[in-house]
């Protein structure tokens, strides 16, 4: 370039050649380089740090995530629970199935015997009789 005194194409070579990892800068360059190169710094820095914020953030609601699984139920205790709730809910429906008849005999041989006290106490002899 112009401020190296190189002409343009070895300056080309130069920049372009895979074996070379030279950066050929004048001392005016040199400097812009140089500042920029610090102020990107800086700016990596902050994203840097940003970036190690968000992820301890991250990191602390897996764990919160993780506590919670823990404290949950298992899938199979679940299945189990629920299949022996069902086993309870169709014994008690065939228990009350059962029961209801029963209660419907009872009911007539209490109103049977009511009746039959009724009768026998309108047929009984009072005191005064006797």
């Amino acid at each position: 370039m112009d401020c190296l005194n190189l002409p343009k194409d070895m300056y080309d070579h130069l920049i372009n050649d895979d074996n070379c990892c030279l950066r050929w800068f004048c001392e005016s360059c040199d400097k812009q380089a140089m500042d920029l190169t610090h102020k990107t710094e800086g700016q990596s820095s902050e994203k840097l740090d940003s970036l190690i914020t968000l992820v301890e953030k991250l990191l602390d609601k897996l764990a919160t995530a993780e506590d919670a699984i823990n404290n949950k139920c298992d899938v199979a205790d679940m299945l189990r629970l629920e299949d022996r709730i069902q086993r309870i809910e169709g014994r008690v429906m065939t228990n009350e199935k059962e029961l209801e008849p029963r209660l419907v005999v009872l009911e007539e041989q209490v109103k049977s015997s009511s009746a039959v006290l009724h009768r026998d106490k309108d047929n009984a002899v009072s005191d005064e009789e006797s």
